[in-house]
């Protein structure tokens, strides 16, 4: 008996409860208009905050220049006309609505690439409304936003990318952010095994690109920053040493007959890393990576090392013309050294030289290579410098 009673009690409890919910979504809902601006004085701006909650980076594109992120997107806002005394529905503070039923800010993410950069009025989903007039909306989005990347320090680098809030259906006398409630938070974000997330930041402005109809933007910007050991060990590494088995070319003996043969299979290995680092950049004449320079001048270096090797085995291998004989021959015989003899000598002498040509062929080609390093520590380190900044 005692557990019927209590069965009962909790059925009419929740019947009541059910009744007083129902009673205040009539209350509320009778004679409201989801199109009309949820201010008491017309000429009020409507706030709305945005919260950004990253889940993941799915990826980050260098060549579309593209950012992809499985992110929570939240607003919320004032409605005037939502508002009721919990003391009067036994103390309800909050109701569960489809996000249909009330008034919606007009506001897009106008740099986002997918269907979901709006906020719509047939958008699906539940609202959460607090007694106090507040309206809280959040929604999943797996975004993808433009994002113009800056290669220039690659693999060393910092990008920004930022989420640009737009209103595409009010103006700025219309429309407002809660700057202290507008950002992005990072407390639920998974680690990405490329990039590492550094800062985030929150900007406003009025968009007066059309005078007459000013919007305000607010724009949500997250810094990430490239893990390079990666790059470091898989390209920067070989790429190193292919540089200096290119000098090695030079200590190679003429006799092996191996010179070319080990030339042309380092320019061809340059070439192929050139292509690879090339696929995945942007198509971009601002903002070029030293790196990819870099690699570039070593391209460069190699094929100059094939022509300066192709001299050096040139001379090396030159024969001279015999002596012109005159005279008699009984006076060449006595005097002049045989035709063998003669031809030897001048063998000897080009060899000589095409060895002393090889030594500043070397140097020149030392001096190159630290160059292109100078070049690339200098670009990374003052590119690295200026984003710091």
């Amino acid at each position: 008996m005692k557990h019927s009673a209590f069965i009962i009690f909790l059925y009419i409890g929740l019947s009541f409860g059910a009744h007083l919910e129902k009673e205040l979504l009539d209350y509320l809902f009778k004679g409201y208009n989801s199109q009309i601006k949820p201010v008491e004085n017309y000429t009020d701006d409507v706030l709305v905050g945005v919260q950004l909650t990253p889940i993941a980076i799915r990826d980050v594109d260098e060549k579309t220049q593209t950012l992809s992120t499985s992110l929570w997107i939240g607003y919320h806002w004032r409605d005037e006309s939502l508002k009721w005394n919990p003391n009067n529905y036994s103390g309800i503070t909050g109701l569960r609505v489809n996000i249909n039923q009330v008034w919606i800010p007009g506001i897009c993410i106008i740099n986002e690439l997918t269907d979901q950069k709006c906020l719509n009025f047939d958008e699906k989903g539940m609202a959460f409304v607090w007694y106090k007039g507040y309206v809280f909306y959040n929604k999943p989005l797996e975004s993808t936003i433009q994002c113009k990347l800056d290669m220039s320090a690659y693999p060393f680098d910092e990008q920004i990318c930022t989420y640009v809030f737009h209103p595409y259906s009010t103006t700025a006398h219309d429309f407002g952010y809660l700057k202290n409630e507008t950002y992005i938070i990072l407390a639920y974000m998974d680690t990405n095994d490329e990039w590492d997330v550094v800062s985030t930041s929150s900007t406003f402005r009025v968009d007066v690109s059309i005078p007459k109809w000013p919007f305000r933007t607010a724009r949500l910007s997250i810094v990430l920053k490239r893990r390079p050991n990666y790059v470091i060990i898989n390209v920067f590494v070989p790429i190193f040493i292919l540089s200096i088995l290119n000098l090695m070319t030079f200590l190679l003996p003429v006799e092996s007959g191996e010179k070319m043969g080990m030339t042309l299979a380092i320019f061809l290995t340059f070439a192929v890393f050139v292509t690879l680092i090339s696929d995945s950049m942007p198509k971009s004449s601002e903002n070029l990576s030293f790196f990819g320079n870099y690699v570039g001048g070593q391209l460069i270096i190699s094929g100059m090392t094939i022509v300066l090797e192709t001299i050096v085995i040139k001379v090396y291998l030159k024969e001279s013309a015999p002596p012109v004989e005159t005279g008699s021959k009984d006076s060449l015989n006595k005097h002049s050294p045989t035709h063998q003899e003669c031809k030897q000598h001048d063998l000897d002498r080009w060899k000589r030289f095409a060895l002393q040509l090889e030594r500043y062929f070397c140097v020149f080609t030392v001096l190159a290579t630290l160059s292109t390093v100078l070049y690339l520590v200098l670009g990374i380190t003052v590119m690295r410098r200026t984003i710091a900044q």
